[in-house]
């Protein structure tokens, strides 16, 4: 994290964003941006998110392209209603990826 503060579950519609992405854009913490996508019954749908903070990583493609929101918000705009098809796990240490790689595979089985 380089700016501001991660996503907080208490509060809805925020967004995490890459800073070359941000750059790119000329947007600020706090400003607001309209997320456009396809929901479940294949209808456009939209949703405003505040930008809490900015990452910046070794991975230059991946800061210029993801964004990231609480699970939560996307379930209320997408119909999804709780499943998913992908999970992001913030590591503090990068020596925790096979114990935690193992819980989650044991917990969440394919």
């Amino acid at each position: 994290m380089v700016d501001g503060d991660y996503l907080d579950t208490t509060i809805h519609n925020e967004i995490f964003i890459g800073k070359r992405l941000a750059d790119r854009m000329n947007l600020y913490l706090g400003d607001k941006v309209v997320l456009t996508m396809v929901d479940t019954a294949n209808e456009i749908t939209a949703g405003s998110f505040r930008i809490c903070g900015f990452y910046q990583s070794a991975n230059t493609p991946l800061d210029e392209a993801n964004a990231y929101v609480v699970k939560r918000d996307l379930d209320h705009l997408l119909g999804t209603n709780g499943s998913m098809h992908e999970a992001a796990v913030l590591l503090y240490e990068d020596s925790q990826l096979d114990s935690v790689f193992a819980d989650l595979s044991a917990a969440l089985p394919i």
